[in-house]
């Protein structure tokens, strides 16, 4: 598979996890080939800018002085010894749109940032990018989530994930009532429910029987493990669960806004239940 991001980005707020996040960026900008672009928003409302960043007249009158931040941001990413090619940007507020400005309507683009529900929640329902999120700020990803339905195009999004995490331990989980959902609300459904309770629970349970049997085929054919989950929880949080219990490193979601699981809003609340760092992708 070719690598398939052309830009990886590092999406700076606040300067608290700089180190980390320059190390993500500068790790997939070499694996995948391409220079490493950083942008720091300082968003005034909702940050605050440390004073080492700040010259003395600018300290006093409490302005940011953009230069200071980027030779700053320059200096870590040198000392972090990238032999790669970079830029630094540094703005003030307005962090969408200067997203895009900086992209220009490419389409594969990687950001990394650190979790901030506010903002990330507007970045990636609003763009169509990949997104590398810091939130247990994991150095290695060993152990990788990774919730799916079972539709055809999943595979896909299977192999995306072997190839960008060749050394780690893919997991895949599915929940059962995922498919069950969707149907319960289709046409189909509507039918056999109309006839009687009974042929619904029998329809209910084949459908799991068929779920089941193709999770396994996902786990032969891809060479690794998952789980197929039955709980009684409210749906996603036998996931939720699931994930908090076997302490994976990163969960990887692949939204999808047609698909009543995998939306944007749904994304974020498991990413606000769920302390592992977390890779959304456009499914």
């Amino acid at each position: 598979m070719k690598h398939i991001f052309n830009d990886t980005i590092v999406l700076l707020n606040d300067l608290e996890n700089m180190e980390m996040l320059l190390k993500k960026g500068i790790e997939f900008s070499l694996n995948h080939q391409v220079p490493l672009q950083v942008i720091y928003v300082h968003e005034t409302p909702l940050f605050q800018i440390p004073d080492i960043f700040l010259s003395k007249e600018k300290r006093l009158e409490g302005s940011l002085d953009k230069e200071v931040v980027k030779k700053g941001i320059e200096e870590r990413i040198k000392a972090l010894g990238s032999t790669n090619q970079y830029a630094v940007f540094v703005y003030e507020n307005d962090t969408l749109n200067r997203l895009l400005s900086l992209v220009r309507g490419r389409r594969e683009v990687l950001v990394i940032t650190r979790y901030q529900e506010e903002l990330l929640s507007k970045l990636i329902a609003k763009t169509p990018f990949a997104y590398c999120v810091l939130k247990a700020s994991k150095g290695v990803y060993e152990k990788i989530a990774l919730p799916i339905d079972l539709e055809d195009d999943f595979h896909k999004c299977i192999e995306t994930t072997q190839h960008l995490f060749t050394n780690g331990k893919i997991n895949l989980i599915h929940d059962y009532r995922f498919l069950q959902e969707n149907f319960m609300v289709s046409e189909d459904y509507m039918g056999v429910a109309a006839t009687s309770t009974q042929s619904e629970l029998e329809v209910l349970e084949s459908l799991k029987e068929i779920q089941k049997e193709t999770f396994y085929d996902y786990l032969e054919k891809y060479n690794v493990q998952g789980a197929f989950l039955e709980g009684d929880d409210v749906l996603y949080e036998d996931v939720i669960n699931y994930i908090k219990k076997n302490h994976f490193d990163v969960t990887i979601l692949y939204r999808n806004e047609k698909e009543l699981l995998f939306t944007s809003s749904m994304i974020m609340g498991l990413m606000r239940e769920i302390h592992t760092d977390f890779f959304v992708c456009q499914k």
